[in-house]
């Protein structure tokens, strides 16, 4: 006999879910609540994995091997994206979002690269909080990164080039 719960889960698989019915659903337990560019990338995180998966049965799938959400650059691509990274609704169509991997993070800091880029920029981009690469400043993070060659292909190169085409800046939120 199948119970109502199996039910459930295959109609979900079957048809699927709509984006905006989660998020309106999510939002009700959301609702003024202020939530850091981190929080938004996991809840986002959430509603993508129930929208293609129909439910969460697998916690694990939200984190990386230490159990911490991924490290992550946003990228306004034009006005409307500008004032999206504001209200960081980074979800949104306007904004790139790129990852670093954990090895990337972890070598840039060893090897002093976000010291450099930090030093060269008026930064304090760390762990603790989020920071922006203003669009004055694009410029002397991408001359760090290409003095270091093994860093002028990483994901925050290719974060800082797409900021200079878009004329915006970076966020950060490690």
């Amino acid at each position: 006999m199948i119970t109502a719960l199996q039910y459930s889960e295959l109609f979900r698989e079957i048809v699927g879910l709509d984006m905006n019915a989660v998020k309106d659903a999510i939002s009700e337990y959301l609702e003024g609540a202020y939530l850091n560019s981190r929080q938004i990338y996991f809840v986002n995180q959430i509603v993508e994995y129930i929208v293609n998966n129909g439910m969460m049965k697998d916690l694990s799938v939200l984190r990386d091997r230490r159990g911490i959400i991924m490290k992550m650059l946003f990228v306004p691509v034009d006005e409307q994206g500008i004032d999206d990274c504001e209200y960081m609704r980074y979800d949104s169509d306007h904004v790139e979002s790129f990852e670093l991997t954990d090895e990337e993070y972890d070598e840039m800091w060893a090897e002093g690269v976000i010291y450099r880029i930090n030093k060269a920029c008026g930064t304090l981009i760390d762990d603790y909080e989020e920071d922006r690469i203003e669009n004055e400043q694009l410029v002397n993070a991408i001359t760090v990164l290409n003095n270091e060659k093994k860093w002028d292909r990483s994901q925050l190169s290719k974060a800082i080039r797409r900021a200079i085409e878009a004329d915006t800046f970076v966020d950060t939120s490690f």
